[in-house]
């Protein structure tokens, strides 16, 4: 018998029967906060390992750059090995929610090792920082996938893969804002004891709330049943833009990789740019507008998504990122518009990321189904551009002095503006194929 002839089975995060139409269902909300848990992780380790490598343990930027590129290769791998792997094991929601805690408790051990680089003799502080770097970016695969194919089990048409695609960057900017938040205090003079100790701190709060939502989620998950309706049977229950052709996984995984090139220089150089390139009360107003523009996009990019389609939706945020991206070059101009084009660019980024992201979940549900092994090609994707963008940020960073600060013409300024310009005009040159 069809699937589709069959009473559906409860879609996680649709309106819950007896209540009002669009409130989340419970498994959502637990959803949604687990995703804020692990984006904390990410974003730490996007923004400030860098900073922390470089100002509180002492490495040299083209030594950072090579030790997080590694870290992030391995981190790749892992992804794509263990998407294929757990691919046999996790078929539906309770599985992927049972596997996602596990890797939270792996993931939080292994960053606290890692947060103690520090305090490791000098003579031992590389091997120990590359030892537990890679540690920690091992046992974040089994944290991140699992919990990424999520998205796949709970969403069946176009709409509700932008719609939820959408919450989870809106959760993933919050997590980005929390920690543009506490980077704050960085800012000050400080000694390299300092910073060691407040990195710990930080490193200590993201644990606790990764630990607490991942073990909620797990909790919600049991109870949980995921649709299982084929890619056909998904544009029976309406929302799909019948316009919009299949994406193909070769031109998607290309233009994910070039994008999270873009995102992954921008967040290493954030803190580069706000420390030693912009002036005053800039400088944090600067990481704080690309935070909130991500938090407010997705509502935005959601009804555009639905629509437009989510490649046309993903070509308009690319011109504005383009655009927001030449607005870089007059931030110590005032207060005023460094906000406003820092809300732009966040705005922008967060619309890119949402298609990107809605399309993996459409693509997902293609052929045998098996989620964690298309996310897993998916992270594989970007973390590799990941791994690259790091080790390039590091040569570029000591090609001269990037201390030398208050300047926009400053080696982090320029890093800041040609790398997105280029990545934006490639994904334009790209978009044709990506619906091919």
């Amino acid at each position: 018998m069809p699937i589709h002839s069959l009473s559906p089975a409860p879609v996680p995060g649709a309106p819950v029967a007896g209540s009002p139409e669009g409130q989340l269902s419970p498994f959502l909300r637990r959803y949604y906060l687990a995703h804020f848990g692990k984006s904390l992780f990410w974003y730490l380790s996007s923004i400030l390992f860098a900073y922390y490598l470089t100002e509180a343990c002492g490495l040299a930027p083209a030594t950072m750059g090579i030790v997080l590129a590694a870290s992030l290769a391995l981190n790749a791998v892992a992804d794509a090995a263990i998407g294929t792997r757990l691919a046999v094991h996790v078929r539906g929601t309770a599985d992927a929610c049972h596997h996602q805690f596990a890797g939270g408790v792996a993931a939080s051990l292994a960053i606290l090792a890692f947060a103690a680089t520090a305090l490791v003799p000098e003579s031992w502080r590389l091997a120990y920082a590359l030892v537990t770097l890679c540690g920690f970016r091992l046992c974040y695969s089994l944290y991140d996938v699992p919990q990424n194919a999520i998205l796949g089990f709970a969403s069946r048409t176009d709409c509700e893969r932008a719609r939820i695609a959408g919450a989870r960057q809106m959760l993933s900017a919050s997590a980005q804002l929390a920690i543009a938040l506490l980077f704050v205090p960085f800012l000050r003079d400080e000694t390299r004891g300092d910073l060691a100790v407040r990195f710990m701190l930080v490193v200590v709060g993201a644990c606790l709330v990764a630990l607490v939502s991942a073990a909620l989620l797990k909790r919600a998950g049991r109870h949980e049943v995921a649709w299982t309706a084929t890619l056909d049977d998904d544009a029976i229950a309406g929302g799909d833009n019948v316009d919009e052709p299949a994406f193909g996984g070769l031109h998607l995984l290309i233009a994910a990789a070039i994008f999270a090139f873009i995102v992954s220089t921008i967040r290493l150089v954030e803190p580069y740019v706000a420390s030693f390139s912009l002036i005053g009360e800039i400088s944090a107003a600067f990481m704080m507008s690309l935070a909130l523009g991500q938090l407010v996009g997705p509502l935005y990019w959601a009804r555009h998504g639905a629509a437009h389609g989510l490649t046309r939706s993903l070509t308009h945020a690319t011109l504005l990122m383009l655009f927001a991206t030449g607005g870089f070059a007059f931030m110590n101009q005032g207060l005023a518009f460094t906000i406003v084009i820092g809300l732009i660019h966040g705005f922008a980024t967060a619309g890119i990321s949402q298609m990107i992201w809605a399309m993996a979940a459409r693509w997902s549900r293609q052929g045998d189904k098996r989620a964690t092994r298309h996310f897993g090609l998916l992270t594989f994707s970007t973390k590799s551009a990941n791994a690259s963008a790091s080790l390039c940020f590091g040569l570029l960073l000591s090609a001269g002095d990037y201390r030398g600060g208050g300047t926009i013409w400053s080696i982090p300024m320029l890093i800041l503006m040609g790398i997105p310009a280029v990545g934006a005009l490639l994904l334009l040159l790209l978009m044709p194929r990506v619906r091919r």
